[in-house]
């Protein structure tokens, strides 16, 4: 008799300590989030990335999160791009009360260095309030503008139906 409680105890002990786990994995997740986005070099100094921008590796990007309530800075964290121009930041946390946004910070390329911070910003949603259910958030491609256009933005525009900059 009990060898046979023994064996109908170690099923139900398994099955209660893979449930925890499930359950402490699951709450882990749920409250850290991965922010990832592409920072490119914007070469027909567009501020939109077209076929001749240069995504760039070893920029450095910055995720600054503000209170709605009184502005005052909740969370910031720095990352650097790979060399495909990703970044992914880790934000430990909901941030349900904050508006988040991540700005490019610095360039490794001398040539394209500007920084249009008012317009240059990706805003995030860094909550599990939003009815996303993964942890990842993908952010609009933030870059920087080239000092001068590459020559072969005219054609560029032109495939894009604009009129090239004079």
């Amino acid at each position: 008799m009990a060898k046979s409680n023994i064996t109908s105890v170690v099923p139900l002990f398994i099955c209660v300590l893979l449930a925890l786990a499930n359950f402490a994995h699951c709450n882990h997740n749920h409250n850290d989030f991965h922010i990832e986005g592409k920072v490119y070099c914007d070469t027909c100094r567009v501020k939109f990335v077209t076929r001749v921008s240069e995504f760039l590796q070893g920029a450095t990007v910055r995720l600054t999160c503000r209170s709605m309530k009184d502005g005052s800075t909740t969370f910031t964290t720095d990352g650097k791009t790979d060399k495909d121009g990703l970044y992914s930041l880790l934000v430990p946390g909901n941030h349900d009360d904050d508006i988040c946004e991540v700005k490019p910070y610095t360039s490794p390329d001398a040539d394209c260095n500007e920084i249009v911070v008012e317009e240059n910003a990706a805003k995030v949603t860094v909550t599990n309030q939003s009815g996303i259910k993964s942890p990842v958030r993908y952010t609009n491609p933030i870059g920087f503008m080239r000092k001068t256009a590459v020559s072969s933005c005219d054609q560029v525009l032109l495939e894009l139906g604009m009129v090239p900059p004079e």
